[in-house]
């Protein structure tokens, strides 16, 4: 009996160790395959360009695998030290952690080094990323300054020239005592980098109560928006004229593709407020604004404000947000 439990003991124990073999061939085998991707991923870091490291870099971020993403843009910085566009995929890597600071200084950096943007308008797209990150923040007055500084780069809008001066005017004029659908026929502004930094000031001076500030940039903010409509569609209909917005958006309502565009700009959003920005600041110009929320009422495309632009009608209001001292 003892020599049965001594021999059962001893096989017990001999396939105990055959188990614990195999287990740390196996983690070894593991390793090993670890250790040569990682030893192929150094190689392949020390052998590409930083552009290549930085987009594949960015799919690691898009993925959630931060990590190598952080590895990638360090890598892609050490071959590239002044391109700002691997600041601004660290700062967009960081923005996922929630490590708010470290966003805004990579995003300070990309500035620093705004002459390695092969395109000079890039730059831009770092300020509409901070003011971004003010408005997370509600630093509202960042927020502004950031959005002004895009702005004061457009030539019309900032403008001192009287030429300038005068069209600015006189589309303000036009639109408070002929309304929307005579000012769109007469006048254009070609759309640009600082279309939505209009449009962004335009609604945060509608929600602080500044409707004399508001009204400019709005007014540019739509005028944008469907001048680059209106030019691509004549170049399919040579001869095209338009009585309003409501007879311009029925011409269009088999263009797909420009009525997106409206909608990607915000063209509605940006009309919507537009009327309150005028009714907020002449309430005796109210006709004006009642023009502007009748077309959105009726047009399929712009649903999203119906109801408000509904309300409006049947009692006109302005909504105060952010109390600026």
């Amino acid at each position: 009996m003892g020599t049965r439990n001594a021999d059962s003991t001893s096989m017990k124990v001999f396939a105990l160790f055959l188990i614990l073999c195999f287990l740390s061939l196996n983690v070894f085998g593991q390793n090993t395959v670890v250790s040569r991707e990682l030893e192929a991923q150094a190689e392949a870091l020390r052998q590409w360009p930083a552009w290549l490291i930085t987009e594949k870099g960015k799919i690691h971020r898009q993925e959630g695998r931060l990590s190598d993403a952080f590895n990638f843009f360090y890598a892609a910085l050490d071959k590239a030290p002044s391109d700002p566009l691997i600041e601004v995929e660290l700062a967009r890597a960081f923005l996922q952690t929630g490590d708010l600071a470290l966003t805004l200084f990579h995003l300070d950096r990309a500035l620093e080094k705004q002459q390695g943007f092969a395109n000079p308008e890039m730059v831009y797209d770092v300020r509409y990323f901070r003011a971004d990150l003010a408005l997370i923040e509600e630093r509202y007055w960042d927020y502004e300054q950031e959005l002004l500084k895009v702005v004061r780069d457009d030539e019309v809008f900032s403008s001192t020239r009287d030429t300038d001066l005068n069209l600015k005017r006189n589309i303000q004029d036009s639109v408070l005592n002929r309304g929307i659908d005579r000012s769109l026929v007469l006048y254009r502004i070609p759309d640009s980098f600082s279309l939505d930094a209009h449009r962004r000031l335009g609604i945060y001076y509608v929600q602080s109560g500044r409707y004399d500030q508001a009204l400019g940039h709005l007014l540019f903010a739509v005028l944008k928006s469907y001048t680059r409509v209106i030019d691509e569609y004549r170049t399919r209909v040579l001869d095209f004229q338009f009585l309003s917005l409501k007879d311009l958006h029925t011409r269009m309502q088999g263009e797909s593709g420009l009525l997106a565009f409206l909608e990607s700009v915000g063209a509605y959003e940006s009309l919507y407020y537009l009327g309150e920005a005028i009714y907020g600041f002449d309430q005796s110009k109210l006709p004006a604004a009642q023009e502007i929320w009748t077309f959105l009422v009726q047009t399929p495309e712009a649903s999203q404000y119906h109801g408000v632009s509904r309300q409006q009608l049947e009692s006109p209001q302005t909504f105060v947000r952010f109390n600026i001292q």
